[in-house]
């Protein structure tokens, strides 16, 4: 039993050999499961953390639990990067994928019911305050928050979106001149319940064109 490459999916055959030459080869329908779980999972390491085909929306979970793992809540929330879910592949998917033989089998999959399941329900609804999944801008539009760089999460939004955020009493705002000399808004998004404080920051907005871009420290 092997991983197909270019069929993307797990070969079982049952060889009958006389010495070294093969005399019958045929094709396995029901090969046995753990060997099946073993070869496909392997299939998925040779292929790619891509293979598993994430949405954007499982992706953006991943991403907030990442970014809480490498800032100071890893005891909460597990390393969810591609390669901490690729080296634990067999710990979180193995459950989901017994029988399972081709990459498009995965497309069953709910991978952020699989990976909330992983994280205690405490630690799910708390994610809300500590990684939120949208800033609320004065316009009344909901911004999602670009966790893809765990150090430097980032939204983009255009300036005009921001007038009134003075009311917005969940955050801090400085405003100045940036290096390049465009207007813009600063804000450290602080979470009321995160105890150490700021989680979010070094995010800019700025006037002359919609685009994101991390804010230095000054």
């Amino acid at each position: 039993m092997s991983w197909d490459s270019t069929a993307k999916c797990v070969r079982a055959w049952n060889i009958e050999y006389y010495g070294s030459l093969v005399l019958d080869r045929k094709n396995v329908a029901d090969p046995p499961g753990a060997e099946l779980l073993t070869a496909f999972l392997d299939g998925i390491r040779k292929t790619g953390f891509a293979a598993l085909g994430m949405s954007r929306n499982e992706q953006g979970f991943r991403e907030r639990v990442t970014f809480l793992h490498r800032n100071g809540y890893a005891d909460q929330y597990p390393d969810f990067s591609e390669e901490g879910l690729m080296s634990g592949l067999a710990d979180w998917l193995g459950p989901y994928v017994s029988g399972f033989k081709k990459l498009d089998d995965l497309k069953k999959l709910n991978y952020r019911t699989i990976l909330e399941g992983t994280i205690a329900i405490s630690d799910l609804l708390a994610m809300r305050q500590l990684a939120p999944e949208k800033f609320e801008v004065p316009s009344g539009s909901h911004i999602t928050i670009n966790y893809s760089d765990p150090l430097q999460p980032a939204v983009s939004v255009r300036l005009q979106e921001l007038f009134g955020l003075k009311k917005n009493t969940r955050s801090r705002r400085r405003t100045g001149p940036s290096a390049d000399g465009y207007p813009f808004s600063r804000n450290a998004y602080r979470s009321e319940n995160t105890g150490s404080g700021v989680l979010l920051e070094r995010i800019l907005f700025s006037r002359a064109k919609r685009y994101e871009r991390p804010l230095s420290e000054t």
